[in-house]
């Protein structure tokens, strides 16, 4: 008799692969497949066929299905020249259960039609959503699309529209692509930390740091090249006006495009 607490926690060290692998070692252990939770992200045509299919947490997804597995916490929504977000349909529904949403926009300029309609998928964004991600070639209006649970709010390299007036109070961090000039007014006292860039390493810069713009270039540079640090004090000029409220700002680089 096999002891599903001790097989869940050994589960936990494991993959989605594995963990369906170590299932079917024998009849019993296989009835625990229905049981444990997936983790890793997986894209959805690999489990929309599954029995378990709703045990999956974290998934990608083509616009063009409707269905999400119940449980679902992290859903990435993709949309390529191939489809067309379009969630008006009554069977479109994201989970409650869902905490992290991504919608990645890719579009070539021959393909206007194949884009996210936020207009109809803004009324569908659950108030569960803690962290929210606007991706790609995204470049919509989003007036009325932040849901007030949301926590972090993230824009991809494309976005390039207001922001203000968006923004519930719940925001309380913000990331846009170091490109972005589109700031109307400083960012609400309620963002506290702010990110510039889309890169894999941080650079973490105090509110004290970006009140002095020595104490600031300083700051950065030992990550910096020469051409770089020129760029940022042309950067910093026009950012520091609009982060007056931020405690703390992070630099996401590779910043060769500053």
């Amino acid at each position: 008799m096999y002891n599903y607490d001790i097989f869940s926690q050994i589960c936990k060290y494991l993959t989605n692969k594995e963990k369906i692998n170590l299932t079917a070692i024998t009849t019993a252990t296989n009835d625990f497949k229905y049981k444990l939770n997936y983790v890793d992200q997986v894209t959805h045509e690999k489990i929309c066929k599954l029995s378990f299919y709703d045990n999956f947490e974290s998934i990608s997804i083509n616009g063009s299905y409707e269905k999400f597995p119940k449980n679902v916490k992290n859903i990435v929504i993709s949309c390529y020249p191939a489809c067309n977000v379009y969630a008006a349909s009554p069977h479109f529904s994201i989970p409650i259960a869902t905490t992290h949403l991504t919608l990645y926009q890719f579009t070539q300029e021959w393909i206007q039609s194949k884009t996210i309609n936020i207009e109809s998928i803004k009324r569908k964004i659950p108030n569960t959503i803690t962290h929210l991600t606007f991706n790609g070639d995204f470049n919509e209006n989003i007036h009325g699309c932040i849901p007030n649970s949301v926590t972090h709010l993230r824009f991809g390299e494309h976005f390039n529209h207001s922001i203000e007036g968006c923004l519930p109070v719940s925001v309380t961090h913000l990331s846009i692509d170091n490109r972005y000039y589109m700031f109307a007014s400083a960012l609400p006292s309620h963002v506290t930390h702010f990110e510039l860039g889309n890169g894999c390493a941080k650079l973490k810069i105090s509110a004290d740091d970006i009140a002095n713009s020595d104490l600031f270039i300083r700051k950065c540079e030992k990550y910096f090249t020469w051409h770089q640090l020129w760029s940022l004090r042309v950067y910093y000029a026009y950012v520091k006006k609009y982060v007056q409220s931020v405690q703390e700002l992070t630099l996401r680089y590779n910043m060769d495009d500053l």
